[in-house]
């Protein structure tokens, strides 16, 4: 991407659309059912700020209490955009795994304890003049869990992206200490070859070349609890063993088609580690209140994008700066 049409990316990513704006066309309906018995389809088109036709995102929204986590699955499915030149998707994005905290009271097995999918899941949609959002809502053990997912329409020339703002509520009449919640995203184009994270000396490093391979390298913010402990408590998978710390909480996918990666980045003050699994294939986030302490009848929030772009370390910088600038505006559109 050459500067010009860098620095229109960043315009759009910084200010983020605003509410009234009316010169969108993208679009979504529904289908019933059409992940499932009870998983419903966001099918969103998605289109350019000036009308053409960029693709399409499909995105199922709503569950049934299931027995199989893999069929709680949650989250966007399948990423169909022509400037892309492939799927990036190897399952769904940014979907529901695991949480935890002091006296969790459900024990953790080698596979398909995904606890989180197996509970119902409530959702919707809508159209606004700058994009759609999507959302869902699940409750599981007195904690629930709201994520909005906004596709706007975006500049012809500019990295296409993406955002989820992900809220955790405390329900229970009681505090929960050393609290997490853990997220996936699954990148196609990772495909056993590992993935990266943005260094405290601002590195691209390999979790592979670091001999990460499936949740046993986590990665977290220098002086951070988990930093100090040395590990993510109670983390279901690994022991959360923290290895390494970050410059920012960002991960790189290996570069897809036309040398495009995805890049994931997720707002630190509550982003208690970021990880690897499938070696290479999840990148991982895990989401913790400040002090990993979660009052009784208290909530706390988060910002996440996905965005396509060539990564360096100067554009993940540029990135980052726009992402951290946009979070009020960003919220405004979940509210």
């Amino acid at each position: 991407m050459n500067r010009r049409r860098f620095a229109r990316t960043l315009g759009w990513l910084a200010a983020a659309p605003t509410l009234g704006a009316t010169r969108g066309r993208s679009s979504v309906r529904v289908v019933r059912n059409g992940h499932g018995p009870g998983r419903d389809l966001a099918v969103i088109s998605w289109r350019t700020r000036d009308g053409e036709d960029a693709g399409e995102v499909d995105l199922p929204f709503t569950s049934a209490p299931t027995e199989d986590a893999n069929k709680g699955r949650i989250g966007p499915l399948a990423i169909r955009i022509a400037a892309l030149g492939g799927v990036p998707n190897a399952f769904e994005w940014d979907t529901r795994e695991w949480q935890w905290w002091r006296g969790y009271p459900r024990v953790f097995g080698p596979r398909n304890d995904e606890y989180t999918r197996l509970v119902s899941a409530t959702g919707g949609v809508r159209q606004y003049g700058w994009g759609v959002r999507v959302w869902t809502q699940y409750e599981m053990d007195g904690v629930e869990t709201r994520q909005d997912w906004l596709f706007p329409d975006f500049d012809r020339d500019a990295a296409i992206a993406y955002d989820c703002v992900i809220t955790i509520h405390n329900r229970q009449n009681k505090p929960l200490d050393e609290y997490g919640q853990f997220f996936a995203t699954y990148v196609a184009w990772n495909d056993r070859k590992g993935h990266f994270y943005w260094d405290e000396n601002g590195a691209l490093v390999n979790f592979a070349d670091r001999g990460g391979k499936h949740l046993d390298y986590f990665v977290a913010a220098a002086g951070s609890e988990c930093a100090r402990l040395g590990y993510v408590p109670h983390c279901a998978r690994g022991g959360g063993t923290v290895k390494a710390h970050w410059r920012k909480p960002v991960s790189v996918s290996i570069a897809g088609p036309r040398g495009l990666h995805h890049i994931q980045m997720t707002e630190e003050a509550v982003t208690s580690a970021i990880g690897m699994g499938g070696c290479g294939y999840a990148q991982d986030y895990i989401l913790s209140p400040p002090g990993l302490h979660l009052p009784a009848g208290s909530s706390f929030r988060t910002h996440v994008r996905h965005v396509f772009a060539v990564a360096t370390g100067e554009t993940l910088q540029t990135l980052w700066d726009a992402f951290a600038a946009s979070h009020r505006r960003v919220y405004a559109l979940t509210t």
